[in-house]
């Protein structure tokens, strides 16, 4: 899926990924700090454009850049496995360079939210986290998601509209969205 325009925030954007940002993916996807918890990616520049290619001809997938005003790339966020049937979806694909400011998580991660729940519509949305990735664990808990399932290996995190309206009260530093109410 390809947006039509970029998901503006209080000191970022979310735009869709494109052939062009291969490097810049393998480069996160390739570093050391931030692969210990992902898939083992080949480093072809040629196969990461492949793979954005297939990502934008999919209706149900949106693979996004996170990237400040300057268009200075960030990091990766995306939101797939979209069932508007049943109304939800999985997010991840969450990767931020570590030399990015410390709000990018917390604005990247509202934003990816606004999307699902006031653009496409979505009741909830739900990822899966390693228990060794303990820092992203946090973060999740931090945030209020209630746990669908946990093993030795991983726990998922389902997050509703009720979640979303408490983060943006909670993190109001982070972004400039008001919202009329979610649902009606």
């Amino acid at each position: 899926m390809k947006l039509l325009n970029p998901i503006i925030g209080k000191n970022l954007q979310l735009r869709s990924a494109e052939p062009k940002d291969a490097a810049f993916i393998l480069s996160l996807r390739l570093n050391p700090k931030l692969n210990q918890y992902i898939g083992k990616t080949d480093p072809s520049v040629k196969k990461q454009e492949q793979w954005i290619e297939e990502r934008l001809g999919l209706e149900h997938d949106c693979h996004m850049i996170i990237e400040d005003f300057k268009e200075k790339s960030l990091g990766t966020i995306a939101i797939y496995d979209i069932d508007e049937e049943r109304k939800r979806a999985e997010w991840g694909r969450w990767l931020i360079d570590p030399k990015a400011p410390f709000f990018v998580a917390f604005e990247s991660a509202i934003l990816m939210y606004k999307f699902s729940f006031t653009d496409l519509m979505l009741e909830y949305v739900y990822n899966g986290v390693q228990n060794a990735n303990t820092k992203s664990l946090n973060f999740h808990r931090q945030f209020g998601g209630d746990i669908m399932k946990a093993n030795d290996q991983e726990t998922w995190f389902s997050f509703r509209t009720e979640h979303f309206e408490k983060i943006l009260t909670q993190y109001q530093p982070f972004h400039n969205i008001t919202l009329n109410p979610i649902r009606g």
